[in-house]
């Protein structure tokens, strides 16, 4: 710190003769402030005010980055303590849930989470089941407005838009995202052709920004309240009544100014890509732009947090102490086992150089090379290798050439902590892992629809402020350009708004027979429908495979060909009474119900 302003107002101790905020833009007579000379007289104030802001967080800054945040631990490197998270630490106190939270604290757990996402082959299992799981094969868009013909269009229209903006792919960022970043923010655009697009913003670009448009430096709590009341938080804007209003929204820093560039000399620019975004989130951020709300798609699967609380916490941040701790384990474990396969052959020797020169089975350059560092007298290292042979002189000594694995419960450890990470993260460890040859079918049925009561509401956010929200927005691009009719009027339909539904992935099939034959049931008690039936088992829309399967039937009778019939089955013509006796005299051929 002492450095940097040193440099600009010059002195042995800048930090000591700082201007503080209120006082003259310039340094005192006879100071040299060689780079706040440079500043024009009108902005030196400004400049000085920034200045103070800087060396006043800087303390507090790099202390946060040694101790991280007293409400959560992964949002630095402070001790565990006994209980969980900082239990019974004095630090901890009541607070507003936007001081608890931060965008501070949070770009510190962001950076943390993605790298344990990266580079932890446990995390990226549970995070691949958990998205697999929520997402499943996709969901489906239907329109319900009671007018069939308009209905069926909307929802092929629909159906055509999810597959142009890969929703489907979307929808696994997003929960990806959750765990990660602990919120996803997905922009509604109209292109200059006028076609719906959705752009993926990354959470760091989510910011509170100052007076002059730019991100607040070291945000660790900061609000903005403005004139009429309204609040700005995290990048976040509520109204006076706290209902969200717009988003605060930057582009990473060397994209705007090379965008600038580019505009300016018309030609294209280019630079590295790299910014330096650090634990808050502010540097290498562009210039803020206010969205409003409408423009936004913001998800959070959050389910602890408050009403103050506006960003999501990352869903990996509470196991990532045992994340950190089982792949520190396996790695050793590995290593260990390794090594237990190692063994080497060491023999003594007046001449050890001569014997290894001689003996060719077991010359090479590495043997070579330590004989010679023992001939000379030398300590050498030496590298384990299956099958290894080793020559040291008569008065060498060897304290261990066999190495052994630790028998230390390995399979034990590493399945208690993968079950508490699995349970984090609503899984079974048996489903996360695959790990189900010792299951029957029904057991597994069970497992995976308790794993999709928990992802109901994930999935139901999806389905509402995603996948909804993009059905509404295309649908009246589509009606505003013509291409769609006019949707139907009156009370006998439902508004177009309000009949746009999509249909969430269910639990795979797992035992078809038995599972067909539990919804034939249902369906035939009237517990059910057939659409219901055809959803839950993964087929789509039940009315359209019934429409399907009248054009197949059809088609088949044009063919000769006899149409497979339920029992008790109805013929075409067949009334509800004397149905028995009419086909006690049928003949199955064309299937008309002719008789001989």
């Amino acid at each position: 710190m002492k450095n940097w302003l040193s440099s600009i107002f010059g002195g042995k101790d800048a930090s000591a003769s700082a201007p503080s905020a209120n006082s003259a833009a310039s340094a005192p007579a006879g100071a040299a402030t060689p780079l706040l000379d440079r500043v024009p007289a009108d902005l030196r104030e400004r400049a000085v005010d920034k200045i103070v802001q800087l060396s006043q967080t800087e303390t507090a800054r790099a202390m946060a980055s040694r101790t991280g945040s007293s409400d959560y631990r992964s949002a630095g490197t402070r001790p565990r303590t006994a209980g969980g998270q900082n239990a019974g630490s004095t630090s901890v106190s009541n607070r507003p849930a936007r001081s608890v939270l931060t965008a501070k604290t949070q770009g510190a757990m962001r950076a943390r989470c993605r790298a344990v996402a990266r580079n932890n082959s446990v995390v990226r299992t549970l995070m691949r089941r958990k998205c697999e799981h929520i997402v499943g094969d996709g969901f489906l868009f239907r329109v319900r407005t009671g007018d069939k013909v308009w209905d069926k269009k909307a929802t092929d229209l629909l159906r055509r838009a999810a597959k142009r903006v890969q929703l489907w792919r979307i929808s696994q960022w997003v929960v990806r995202a959750w765990d990660t970043d602990g919120d996803a923010m997905v922009l509604k655009v109209r292109g200059a052709d006028g076609v719906c697009q959705l752009q993926a913003i990354e959470a760091d670009l989510l910011v509170t920004p100052d007076m002059d448009g730019n991100p607040l430096v070291f945000d660790d709590g900061a609000i903005t309240v403005l004139p009429g009341g309204g609040m700005i938080t995290a990048g976040v804007e509520t109204d006076k009544d706290g209902k969200v209003v717009a988003y605060h929204v930057a582009e990473w820093g060397d994209v705007e100014a090379l965008r600038k560039e580019a505009a300016k000399s018309g030609k294209a620019a280019t630079g590295t890509g790299t910014v330096w975004s650090g634990s808050s989130g502010a540097f290498g951020i562009g210039t803020v732009k206010r969205l409003p709300a409408e423009m936004v798609m913001f998800l959070t699967p959050e389910t602890f947090g408050n009403p103050g609380q506006h960003r999501g916490e990352p869903g990996l941040q509470a196991t990532l102490p045992l994340a950190e701790l089982l792949y520190k384990f396996m790695e050793d474990v590995l290593v260990a086992a390794d090594m237990a396969t190692l063994f080497a052959l060491v023999i003594a020797a007046a001449n050890p150089a001569q014997e290894a020169q001689t003996d060719d089975a077991s010359l090479t350059d590495e043997s070579m090379s330590m004989a010679a560092q023992v001939a000379a007298g030398q300590d050498p290292e030496w590298v384990l290798e299956s099958g290894l042979v080793k020559y040291i002189g008569p008065q060498g000594s060897i304290t261990q050439v066999k190495p052994e694995f630790p028998q230390v419960g390995a399979p034990e450890f590493i399945n208690t902590v993968v079950r508490f990470m699995a349970a984090e993260h609503g899984l079974a460890p048996a489903i996360a892992m695959f790990d189900t040859a010792s299951m029957s079918a029904s057991n597994m049925k069970t497992i995976l629809s308790l794993i999709y009561r928990g992802f109901e509401t994930p999935m139901k956010v999806l389905e509402v402020d995603l996948w909804e929200a993009f059905g509404k927005f295309e649908l009246a691009t589509a009606i505003a350009n013509g291409q769609i009719d006019t949707p139907p009027m009156g009370e006998a339909f439902v508004p177009w708004m309000e009949a746009v539904k999509v249909s969430t992935p269910y639990p795979p099939v797992m035992d078809q027979y038995n599972e067909f034959k539990g919804w034939d049931l249902g369906v035939a008690k009237n517990l059910t429908t057939h659409d219901e039936a055809c959803l839950q088992m993964g087929y789509g829309d039940g009315d359209e495979i019934a429409e399907r399967r009248a054009e197949e039937i059809e088609r088949d009778r044009q063919l000769g060909i006899t149409p497979a019939e339920a029992p008790g089955a109805k013929r075409p013509g067949e009334g509800s009474t004397g149905g028995d006796s009419a086909d006690a005299g049928t003949q199955a051929g064309d299937g008309t119900g002719s008789t001989a």
